[in-house]
């Protein structure tokens, strides 16, 4: 097993890597899946999107994410290689639920803590027959006009709302410093990278 990885901040290594240009596009399928993207590829251990590829350690697996049993977890999302928002978790046993609500310690959106409410979707892998949505944080989920929330990775394909055409990957996020409705592109951007940290 390969645990090269870069460091972006003192401790933390990157064990996934997204990039919207790259493929697959079902993200969690990605994250929960056996397969491994990049692992030995030095050119995909940063925080750009140079490399036209998605980056996935081995640690990820939930065997090996189990035995590492890391203290935190970190995300972070990245435009034109700069940090445009974080979220800091609690790290669970579990290698998908971690990304909980309740084990968030601290964001980079004024307006999204462990006590936030009400909460919709709060999942790295959404229960939704409806969509191929990963590592979604949205407040509310009515319909498309309505849909509002801080991050969202979404593909054009499988997916309803007009603000998930744009790509065939898109990584969208508020950049407001709080939630905002998706469907207003002016409150959305899109970021170059997706990336998760473990310490």
């Amino acid at each position: 097993m390969a645990f090269l990885a870069i460091c972006s901040h003192a401790g933390w290594i990157m064990v996934f890597k997204v990039v919207s240009k790259a493929s697959p596009v079902y993200v969690a399928k990605m994250w929960t899946s056996s397969a491994r993207h990049s692992e030995d590829v030095n050119d995909a251990l940063d925080t750009t999107s140079t490399y036209v590829g998605h980056y996935k350690n081995g640690l990820v697996l939930s065997s090996n994410w189990t035995k590492f049993n890391p203290r935190e977890v970190r995300v972070a999302l990245y435009k034109n290689n700069v940090e445009v928002h974080y979220l800091k978790f609690i790290a669970d046993k579990d290698n998908v639920e971690w990304f909980r609500r309740e084990n968030l310690i601290s964001s980079s959106w004024k307006d999204l803590s462990k006590d936030t409410l009400p909460m919709e979707k709060f999942a790295l892998k959404p229960n939704d027959q409806l969509s191929e949505r990963s590592f979604e944080i949205s407040q509310k989920y009515v319909d498309c006009s309505g849909d509002l929330g801080w991050l969202l990775i979404t593909t054009k394909e499988n997916n309803p709302c007009d603000f998930e055409k744009y790509n065939d990957l898109s990584i969208i996020y508020s950049n407001q410093e709080k939630v905002t409705i998706y469907g207003q592109r002016e409150k959305i951007d899109f970021a170059d990278v997706f990336a998760v940290f473990i310490r």
